[in-house]
């Protein structure tokens, strides 16, 4: 679906599309397995400004939830415009594309950030992939750890889940001063 709104809608040319095909597919490739009872994995991708580092995010999303993944997290910028910038731009691209596959624990709304369900914790979805983009702020990321701490266990282990660090650069590195210091953000990111 994504490849064909590319094509249709963007009007992307087919040399961009297969660069965007061919690298996501790398990634997702090193990926580990979400069929696998434990699975955990990290990585790093780094592009140029306006390189198509959202582009290749997006196709990321896609194949890895065709792959098995079924939570997707993406951690945002600082405001809430850049928040919502993101959420925009996941929904067009790829929620929107099939409504029925996705469940959105956020909006594009102003107010739109994460808020802990009305029941608690995270839910498994038999047939659809929950997304979430959640601004690198104290307070969302707070209310995210307490949603996976309310989560029941066997619901946990249900979950297949991708966490993505949109501008990594942006509040998620420890700058505070001391050696064993953390600032907030960081320390609730590692949380």
């Amino acid at each position: 679906a994504l490849e064909t709104y590319l094509r249709e809608q963007k009007r992307w040319d087919e040399d961009t599309i297969g660069s965007v095909d061919e690298t996501s597919t790398e990634i997702v490739s090193l990926l580990d397995n979400p069929e696998r009872s434990t699975f955990g994995c990290r990585g790093l991708v780094v592009g140029y400004v306006q390189s198509g580092k959202t582009a290749n995010m997006t196709a990321v999303i896609a194949k890895a939830v065709d792959a098995g993944y079924n939570v997707i997290f993406v951690l945002a910028g600082l405001t809430d415009k850049l928040r919502q910038q993101t959420q925009r731009r996941l929904e067009s691209d790829i929620v929107f594309l099939n409504p029925t596959r996705w469940h959105r624990l956020t909006t594009s709304d102003i107010k739109g950030d994460f808020q802990k369900p009305a029941h608690g914790g995270l839910m498994f979805h038999e047939s659809r992939a929950q997304l979430a983009v959640i601004k690198k702020n104290v307070g969302p990321l707070k209310k995210f750890l307490e949603t996976v701490k309310d989560t029941p266990a066997p619901e946990i282990r249900r979950l297949r889940v991708l966490i993505i660090d949109d501008e990594c650069d942006q509040a998620s590195v420890n700058s505070a001063s001391g050696e064993t210091d953390m600032t907030k953000i960081n320390e609730k990111i590692r949380e």
